[in-house]
């Protein structure tokens, strides 16, 4: 039985109303949540690309009040979940051990079979400097984006006050797997500078990405969230936000901070 499954919800975001979270069989806590979408059909279509790498969870829609499983394959409702019964402790006591002994397996392997070595076992495997090639210092494509969960949210305060000015994310996709950085803001007049920084291993060159953008209005007189090109960033990585006013000075930060 799986520990996880997704759900489509909504989302607080008017302009995109919907997103999938991950949640735990059982109590329902949310161990991950995605960026938010206009479409309906983009958030399952998102979410079935990440579970199908989850081996027999479930999909539910709880978008209109109830929770109705989605059939996987086309994204239609099926039966009413909302009052589904639980499922024995036993039998969750056993999943649960199970999956425990499967992680110390995949743990062990990761010690004794690192990435670069593993792309050493397998011949026409691509390196680490060339996967960092096809990602480094572009806009995450749609695959990537698709399986986006959020690393870390940090609400900006304009400087000496409580105010909010701004909302910093920082996005991680499980696909491919990359990094990078997204503000959120009705502050106008200003530029957000987006920064993260891959550090150098021994089988990858360091990397940084800063990029600054004026906060622009788009035609719905709504101030258009800023987004930074992505880094392939297999480990950690360091992130960071400063927003300046006309005169470069700095009105709001997120300090550079590590994030694993």
């Amino acid at each position: 039985m799986p520990q996880v499954y997704f759900e489509v919800a909504t989302s607080s975001d008017m302009h995109e109303p919907y997103q999938w979270l991950v949640r735990r069989v059982g109590n329902h806590e949310i161990l991950a949540q995605s960026e938010a979408y206009v479409n309906k059909k983009d958030c399952i279509d998102a979410a079935n690309i990440v579970r199908n790498g989850t081996a027999g969870a479930s999909l539910i829609d709880t978008t209109s009040g109830s929770a109705v499983e989605l059939h996987p394959a086309t994204g239609e409702g099926g039966a009413d979940r909302s009052t589904e019964p639980a499922k024995s402790a036993s039998l969750r006591w056993w999943v649960t051990t199970l999956v425990a002994i499967a992680g110390v397996l995949v743990g062990a392997a990761a010690v004794y079979f690192p990435v670069a070595v593993q792309a050493r076992l397998w011949p026409f495997a691509p390196s680490q400097s060339d996967i960092a090639d096809t990602y480094d210092n572009k806009y995450a494509s749609a695959e990537c984006r698709a399986s986006a969960l959020k690393r870390h949210t940090e609400v900006m305060t304009r400087l000496g006050t409580e105010d909010p000015m701004a909302t910093a994310e920082v996005w991680q996709s499980v696909n491919c797997p990359t990094s990078w950085v997204r503000v959120i803001t009705q502050a106008v007049d200003v530029t957000v500078e987006k920064y993260i920084e891959r550090e150098g291993q021994p089988d990858l060159e360091g990397a940084v990405v800063r990029r600054a953008d004026p906060s622009i209005e788009n035609s719905e007189g709504v101030i258009e969230a800023t987004l930074s090109e992505q880094l392939y960033a297999p480990g950690c990585v360091l992130a960071g936000v400063v927003i300046t006013d006309t005169a470069g000075a700095v009105v709001a930060e997120m300090p550079v901070k590590e994030l694993c």
